[in-house]
């Protein structure tokens, strides 16, 4: 059963975050088609590169390609102590992606931005215990968005990866007692 439901999820077809189970919510259709067009750009790629190049060199190719993948998942930024979850992930500015390091605790989510993002002018973000924080499904196989909006209305949308503790971190995030004093 844990294996079906872990491909309910990689796949982006479980419940929203702080339903039950605090699952990753399912993708939009744009964003589903977007994905369906790199899967066949993909596996078109790799079907060329074989008929092309031989079957040793292609693997080659592939295993390139998932070493780049792992660089790109690096630490970004420092992570704050106390963190309950913690992952790379970028925050999305007027259409822009800054990278930086998101931190979940117990009473805030925090983004530190990266040396890049800093020297754009991007500065850290602390959103605190009466925002509401989603998760859904992203525009790659592995993405996720997490959209946490402060209680003025206000929505930050971050990228990152998917985790097995990123639906949790998020929904233990929004179960905190608003009235309990930080430490």
């Amino acid at each position: 059963m844990r294996m079906r439901t872990s491909a309910f999820i990689l796949f982006g077809v479980a419940g929203l975050a702080g339903g039950s189970g605090g699952q990753v919510g399912p993708r939009d259709g744009g964003t589903r088609l977007a994905l369906a067009v790199r899967l066949v750009a993909g596996a078109f790629a790799l079907i060329v590169a074989e008929i092309r190049f031989g079957v040793v060199v292609t693997a080659l190719l592939f295993l390139g390609g998932t070493g780049l993948v792992a660089v790109a998942w690096r630490r970004k930024a420092a992570v704050v102590p106390g963190a309950v979850w913690t992952v790379s992930a970028d925050v999305l500015v007027r259409g822009k992606r800054f990278p930086g390091q998101l931190s979940v605790l117990n009473d805030a989510i925090v983004w530190l931005p990266s040396k890049y993002s800093s020297r754009r002018g991007v500065e850290k973000i602390r959103i605190g215990p009466s925002a509401t924080a989603r998760v859904n499904g992203g525009p790659a196989l592995g993405d996720v968005y997490v959209s946490v909006t402060s209680p003025d209305g206000a929505v930050v949308r971050f990228l990152t990866r998917r985790s097995p503790r990123l639906a949790e971190a998020v929904q233990q995030f929004g179960r905190q007692d608003p009235h309990r004093r930080a430490s």
